[in-house]
């Protein structure tokens, strides 16, 4: 595993750099819409910013309601998807360079059978990246130590740190793994409070300990 260090504006750096020139598969593709519709923010909305790189772009997602929004402000290619009941039809003949799940792992129940999936869509060579939040960042244990449970997580169904994520690509058979670790504070808007400037600074600077990270960055070929 190779392992790589990111800060939040790293996070989009790197996402624009593999998407660029790809043919581009964003699941979960909705997502903090209310991102689009701040003139600050609309630019580190994940799929806009894929959307200004890639060569072709497809989304999916399980909201209804935010597919529609989307559509109405003009972006293409999206489509309804339970993505634990397989991929839409509208997908079966295509093949892609990248497919992204966004924050979106932590609420599969069978995360193997989707890899497995998966590999039907890519094209020869290509990529899976997948984003999860990391349940033993210092972010969570201290939510845990203020709110006595711990309320960035409860609606998960599986919670992963860097070793278990590791665990379940093993388990998937996937080759050529890059893990990232990311940290971005309390927030992971673009423009950031001065609270959540301050605490990544800290964060960064002196933890030094990357297992304890807010987002774990998966790449890997299947």
């Amino acid at each position: 595993f190779r392992k790589i260090f990111m800060n939040f504006s790293d996070r989009l750096d790197y996402l624009k750099k593999v998407s660029t020139d790809k043919k581009v598969l964003h699941v979960g593709c909705c997502g903090l819409i209310k991102k689009l519709k701040d003139p600050n923010e609309k630019r580190s909305h994940i799929h806009v910013l894929i959307e200004s790189v890639a060569n072709e772009l497809y989304g999916l997602d399980i909201d209804i309601e935010e597919l529609h929004e989307m559509r109405q402000m003009g972006h293409s290619n999206l489509y309804y998807a339970d993505i634990q009941n397989g991929y839409p039809p509208e997908l079966k003949n295509q093949k892609f360079d990248v497919v992204f799940f966004g924050n979106m792992f932590n609420y599969l129940t069978n995360p193997i059978k989707l890899l497995s999936d998966t590999k039907d869509f890519l094209k020869p060579g290509g990529k899976v990246v997948i984003t999860v939040n990391n349940s033993l960042s210092v972010k969570s244990f201290i939510r845990l130590i203020l709110n006595k449970n711990d309320p960035a997580f409860h609606h998960h169904v599986f919670n992963y740190s860097p070793k278990t994520s590791q665990e379940l690509l093993k388990k998937a058979n996937a080759r050529n793994v890059k893990l990232s670790y990311c940290w971005h504070g309390p927030d992971i808007f673009y423009k950031q409070t001065k609270k959540s400037k301050f605490l990544t600074f800290l964060l960064k600077n002196f933890i030094r300990n990357n297992n304890l990270s807010d987002t774990i960055i998966l790449e890997f070929q299947l």
